[in-house]
C-alpha cells in the first residue's frame, strides 16, 4: 500500500506551501488542478483565493490510497496573544541550572586561587 504524507505550510495570507512524501508508488497524482507528480515528494507554492481541497491519489500496481488537504481561504482570524515576557531567576542547589550556576563559580575561585598561589611562589622566588 502506498503510504503518503501531505500537509500544508501557510507561508503568509496569501501564499501557502503543499508538501508531500510518497513511497511505494509508480504514481501520485494531485487535484485539482495539479496533475500527475513526477517525484516520490515535492513542494508546490500556491496562492488561494477561496477555500479549497486538493486529493493526491498514489497507485502502484496493486493498491491505491489517498489524502486531502483543505486549504482555507482566507485564514481565521488569530487572537491576539500578549506580549512574551521573560525573567531571570537565579537557580538553587535542587535546580540542575542552579548546580551549573554554583559549579561555574566554584571554578572561577578555585582558578582566582590558583593564580595568586603562582604569583605569590613566583614573587618568593624572584626576592630569593
Amino acid at each position: 500500500m502506498p503510504d503518503i504524507q501531505f500537509e500544508e505550510i501557510i507561508l503568509s495570507e496569501n501564499e501557502r506551501q503543499l508538501n508531500y512524501f510518497v513511497s511505494c508508488a509508480d504514481k501520485i497524482e494531485i487535484l485539482p488542478n495539479l496533475g500527475i507528480m513526477k517525484n516520490n515528494n515535492g513542494i508546490i507554492n500556491i496562492k488561494p483565493i477561496k477555500n479549497i481541497s486538493y486529493t493526491l491519489t498514489a497507485t502502484n500496481k496493486t493498491q491505491k490510497d489517498s489524502s486531502i488537504l483543505s486549504i482555507k481561504y482566507p485564514l481565521p482570524k488569530q487572537k491576539s496573544k500578549p506580549a512574551l515576557t521573560a525573567s531571570v531567576t537565579q537557580g538553587d542547589a535542587n535546580d540542575s541550572n542552579g548546580i551549573s550556576n554554583y559549579v561555574e563559580i566554584l571554578a572561577i575561585f578555585i582558578i582566582i586561587g590558583i593564580v595568586l598561589l603562582l604569583n605569590r611562589i613566583i614573587t618568593k622566588n624572584n626576592k630569593s
